[in-house]
């Protein structure tokens, strides 16, 4: 691969790239109702993807379900407290920290997943900006069924569009590390795509533009040896 500028921004995806779960809303179901039948949220999913229903009507089926399943309310401090409990690689920590000695200032977060995660993550990580989806509480602070949509699950590339532009950057000096099939539009519209151990990604048409490694480790191999020298 020819490197025609050096990059100035690193932009992650979260669920499986910086934490240690794949999915951050289908976790919030293991940890409150562990073994409970999601079949409802997952006939929501193929309807989003066939276009039937919104992306914002499926986050309000999937939370509806966690709720029906619990047979309780949900409070916004018992999902911070879930949350917390969620790791994070510490290659992506060694890998923050060398891009700074490397001059690299600029990170962001850009996620389909949970917008509390994020926060925690981001906080953990000193990186501010940060793009994912949120939910809804009560004047209590209990869970409601709705959602507000920020990152649309092929909608990546769009977002990642408008964080170059606010900040001036260019797609040519953009790093997006990604693991999943929904991280193809993000793949499509930086210079440097990483896939993380995703088989999927290697079927698609654009495939020869995506750098793929196997591993967090590989990962920091290919940044430093190769892309951030």
């Amino acid at each position: 691969m020819i490197i025609l500028r050096k990059p100035r921004i690193i932009i992650f995806d979260m669920d499986g790239v910086i934490t240690n779960i794949r999915n951050s809303w289908r976790y919030l179901h293991e940890y409150f109702t562990p073994g409970a039948n999601l079949d409802s949220v997952n006939i929501c999913k193929e309807r989003y993807i066939r276009g039937e229903i919104s992306y914002a009507r499926w986050m309000s089926c999937d939370i509806e379900t966690l709720l029906r399943n619990a047979r309780r309310k949900i409070f916004k401090h018992e999902i911070i407290n879930a949350y917390n409990k969620v790791g994070i690689y510490e290659e992506i920590k060694i890998l923050i920290r060398e891009a700074i000695n490397r001059g690299i200032r600029n990170f962001a977060i850009v996620s389909g997943g949970v917008s509390i995660l994020a926060r925690i993550t981001g906080d953990k990580l000193g990186i501010n900006e940060i793009y994912a989806n949120h939910l809804i509480f009560d004047s209590r602070g209990a869970l409601i069924p709705a959602g507000i949509p920020v990152v649309e699950p092929f909608g990546k590339g769009f977002v990642i569009k408008k964080i170059l532009s606010n900040k001036g950057l260019d797609e040519s000096e953009t790093v997006y590390i990604g693991d999943s099939i929904w991280d193809l539009p993000a793949f499509e519209v930086v210079e440097y795509p990483i896939a993380i151990n995703c088989e999927e990604c290697r079927k698609e048409s654009y495939n020869d533009k995506i750098l793929h490694v196997s591993s967090h480790r590989e990962l920091l191999e290919l940044l430093f040896k190769n892309l951030l020298i």
